[in-house]
C-alpha cells in the first residue's frame, strides 16, 4: 500500500503536469480533481517548494539578447526581454513567459511602491512564477473595474491575481468596488464622481510601477466578447488595433476614442504615460499590431514577450518602415515632376 506521502506526490507531480504541461487552469484542475481552487493553489505553491516544478532563469539558453537590444533600440524601450521558444511547445510558452515577467518584477519592485495592474492570463502566469520577496509597505491598485462577467470572478481578474500576489510581497490591496463597463454614459459619470472611486483611481495614477498585458481585436480578450458590432465596428475603422484596460488605440499608438469610453470606470491610456516602469506581458502573433502600437504610444516600456512574438514585431517594424520610405520616396518624386 502506498503511503500517505507517495500519495501526496502523486497529486503535486499530477497537478503540475496539468497547469504547466498541459496549460489546465486552475478552475478546470479544482473540477477534473474535485478541489477547490484555493487548494489547487497551494499545491502548485507545494510543488515549487518541493522541487517538482522548478522555473528556471538563465539567460544564455532563456533569452535572445539580439532579439532584445534591437527591440530597445527600434521601440525606445527601457527594457525588453525576449523568451527563447526554440523547442517550447504551444502551451509552455506562457508560463515561460511568465516567469520572467515574475523575475524582472522582483527585481524592480521596492518598498513603499505602487503597483498598478490589469487582468490577464499571462499575468496570472506571472503572479504564479512570484517568488517570495522581502519588500514592505507595496500597495497593489487595479487600474480599471471588475470584468462584467458572472460571479465567480475569472481566475485571471485584477482582484483575484491582487489577493494572490499581495502575500508573496507583502502588500496590501486596493481594488476598485464596481464593474469596469455601465449600460450609460451618465451612470458611469455618477459612479466616476464617488469620491472612493476617484481615490483609488489617483493611486493608480501615482504608482511607481504597472503591469499589464495587451490585446488584439481579433480575436478579442475574453472579457471584451461580449461587445457588438456598434461599438466595435467604428473602432475597427477608425484604425484600432489593439486595447489595453479596454482603452482601445491604433498601429501608431494614438488612442481610439468611442462612445463606449464614455461607459467605462478606469484609468485612460493618458493615465499610464507618467508611471517610470510599465511592464507589458504579452506574446502571440495575432497581436503583433496591438503590441507595436502599445509600444509606440509608450505605454509600454518594458516588454516581456518570446522570441516568436519578438521577431514577428521587428519584421513588421522593417517593413513598415520600408513602406514609409516608398512613399517619401514616391512623394518627393512627384514634387520634383518626375
Amino acid at each position: 500500500m502506498p503511503s500517505s506521502t507517495d500519495v501526496n506526490q502523486r497529486q503535486l507531480i499530477r497537478i503540475a503536469q496539468l497547469y504547466y504541461e498541459e496549460d489546465r487552469t486552475q478552475e478546470e484542475i479544482a473540477a477534473r480533481l474535485r478541489l477547490s481552487r484555493s487548494k489547487v493553489v497551494r499545491l502548485l505553491q507545494e510543488a515549487r517548494r518541493a522541487g517538482i516544478v522548478q522555473i528556471r532563469i538563465v539567460a544564455p539558453q532563456q533569452t535572445s539578447f539580439d532579439l532584445e537590444r534591437r527591440l530597445e533600440r527600434h521601440f525606445d524601450l527601457r527594457q525588453a526581454i525576449v523568451v527563447d521558444t526554440g523547442g517550447l511547445r504551444e502551451e509552455g510558452i506562457r508560463p515561460a513567459v511568465g516567469a520572467e515577467a515574475a523575475y524582472f518584477l522582483g527585481e524592480v519592485l521596492r518598498s513603499g511602491d505602487v503597483l498598478a495592474m490589469s487582468s490577464g492570463t499571462t499575468l496570472a502566469a506571472t503572479v504564479d512564477a512570484m517568488m517570495p520577496l522581502r519588500t514592505t509597505d507595496i500597495t497593489i491598485v487595479e487600474v480599471e473595474g471588475a470584468p462584467n462577467e458572472d460571479i465567480p470572478l475569472p481566475e485571471y481578474s485584477t482582484y483575484e491575481l491582487a489577493t494572490r500576489l499581495a502575500p508573496l510581497i507583502h502588500a496590501q490591496y486596493r481594488m476598485i468596488p464596481v464593474p469596469r463597463e455601465f449600460g450609460s454614459r451618465e451612470m458611469a459619470e455618477i459612479i466616476r464622481a464617488d469620491v472612493r472611486i476617484q481615490r483609488t483611481l489617483a493611486l493608480a495614477r501615482a504608482a511607481n510601477v504597472l503591469l499589464i498585458g495587451v490585446s488584439s481585436l481579433d480575436p478579442i480578450a475574453p472579457t471584451l466578447s461580449h461587445l457588438t458590432a456598434d461599438i466595435l465596428d467604428p473602432l475597427k475603422a477608425g484604425g484600432a488595433v489593439g486595447e489595453i484596460a479596454a482603452r482601445f488605440f491604433d498601429a501608431a499608438g494614438k488612442p481610439c476614442p468611442s462612445a463606449f469610453d464614455d461607459r467605462l470606470i478606469g484609468l485612460e491610456l493618458a493615465d499610464f504615460l507618467p508611471i517610470p516602469v510599465r511592464i507589458g506581458v504579452t506574446f502571440g502573433r495575432h497581436k503583433v499590431l496591438a503590441i507595436a502600437g502599445a509600444l509606440r504610444g509608450g505605454y509600454v516600456n518594458v516588454l516581456v514577450t518570446d522570441s516568436r512574438t519578438a521577431s514577428a514585431l521587428l519584421e513588421y517594424a522593417s517593413d513598415r518602415e520600408a513602406k514609409a520610405r516608398e512613399r517619401q520616396a514616391d512623394a518627393a518624386g512627384v514634387a520634383a515632376g518626375w
